[in-house]
């Protein structure tokens, strides 16, 4: 790899590339840490646990809340810490702060460790919502954690592997890299492309669609899930790109979460003493939300886009 800047001899420049290095490897660590966040691989797995951000389930560090006021109300200033920071540190603005003080090549460094720390005070500190399951993975435990840990695992290489990550990160710039820039592209899309681009749609639609979902999903669980994938949807551009150039993959991964919710919804009846007609399957509520939120996603896909 060529050197765009000037070289820096000495044991300066070795810190310098040291910490730069260090803060990329904290970001990456929030990320997939996020990922394993959302599977609840934490509680699927309780020695990965302490390895991960925010012990790598919501509730690690509070029991949770049964009123929809007070989790609210609990959450909004984490859920601030996180999004202000990340919708008005953009790095144009952080170019022009840091070019006083001749780190401007750091820029976009910077805004990726903001985002992390902010994201990471945010796993760590929800307080999720105890309500009724309204989801339960309908496959054996040991076979949906091989699916969570064994993609996740996939994930990190793809993207440690992939030859343009050091410039999503901000490494290239602030080390002076010549290095093709991702543009406006996003952490989670470059994530998911880099998947994509190393196994294929499958593995795309395995990461995305079933190795992520968690174990048991509550009521909470899928207001939260949905509230970040409408916001991801708002702020990326570069995600909306990938979803319409995934368009197949995408909709079969809702296909697919969505017979993994028909057949959770059977076991969830049963198991409360009831046999359910196929009719009243589909009158049931949980089938009514998945729909709603279905919905809702579609149409922040087309909003935002237009």
């Amino acid at each position: 790899m060529s050197i765009s800047g000037p070289i820096v001899i000495g044991s300066s420049g070795r810190l310098h590339s040291a910490v730069v290095l260090a803060l990329a490897a904290y970001v990456s660590w929030v990320l997939l840490g996020t990922v394993a966040w959302v599977s609840h691989l934490g509680s699927q797995c309780p020695t990965l646990a302490p390895w991960l951000p925010g012990r790598g389930r919501p509730g690690a560090s509070n029991p949770g809340t049964d009123g929809l006021l007070s989790f609210l109300t609990l959450n909004l200033p984490s859920a601030l810490t996180f999004v202000l920071p990340h919708s008005l540190c953009k790095q144009r603005r952080l170019h022009s702060v840091l070019q006083d003080f001749g780190y401007e090549t750091h820029d976009r460094l910077a805004y990726n460790v903001i985002a992390a720390v902010t994201l990471h005070y945010l796993l760590a500190t929800m307080v999720p919502l105890q309500t009724p399951v309204v989801f339960e993975m309908p496959i054996p435990a040991s076979i949906h954690l091989f699916l969570s840990g064994g993609f996740l695992f996939l994930a990190a290489f793809c993207f440690a592997t992939d030859g343009q990550t050091a410039a999503l990160l901000g490494v290239s710039k602030a080390l002076g890299w010549r290095q093709k820039d991702t543009g406006d592209m996003d952490a989670i899309t470059w994530l998911s492309k880099c998947v994509q681009k190393r196994g294929g749609d499958v593995a795309l639609v395995l990461f995305t669609g079933v190795s992520i979902v968690p174990p048991q999903l509550t009521l909470g669980d899928a207001l939260t899930r949905c509230v970040a994938a409408l916001y991801l949807r708002w702020r990326s551009g570069s995600f909306r790109r990938f979803l319409h150039k995934v368009e197949e993959s995408h909709l079969l991964g809702w296909a697919i979460r969505g017979l993994l919710l028909w057949a959770s919804t059977s076991k969830i009846s049963s198991a409360a003493g009831g046999t359910e007609s196929t009719l009243r399957l589909l009158c049931d509520w949980r089938i009514f939300g998945a729909l709603a939120i279905a919905m809702a996603l579609r149409g922040g896909e087309k909003l935002f886009t237009s």
